[in-house]
């Protein structure tokens, strides 16, 4: 049986390393492009949180300034109703 030649097997060697590291390569930068499209999703999915908040604080104070002007209102209504009537 012959034993293969020190040559060939670095040859082989490399060009199995070459194409290992080509390989290694597509995957690093679809590993990026897949991380840059996360990102993206990832801050727009927070604008939009930080948007939504912001328009409920919003309608949160409409309503509470709604709320306090009623109570005065109804408050006013109430007094006047109990002034005696001349």
């Amino acid at each position: 049986m012959k034993t293969p030649d020190m040559t060939q097997m670095q040859q082989d060697y490399a060009k199995l390393m070459t194409e290992q590291m080509g390989r290694m390569n597509q995957a690093m930068a679809e590993m990026v492009r897949l991380h840059a499209e996360a990102t993206t999703h990832a801050t727009r999915a927070i604008d939009e949180m930080a948007k939504m908040m912001k328009d409920s604080l919003t309608h949160a104070q409409q309503m509470t300034a709604e709320l306090h002007k009623m109570s005065l209102d109804g408050t006013k209504r109430a007094a006047d109703w109990m002034q005696p009537k001349a």
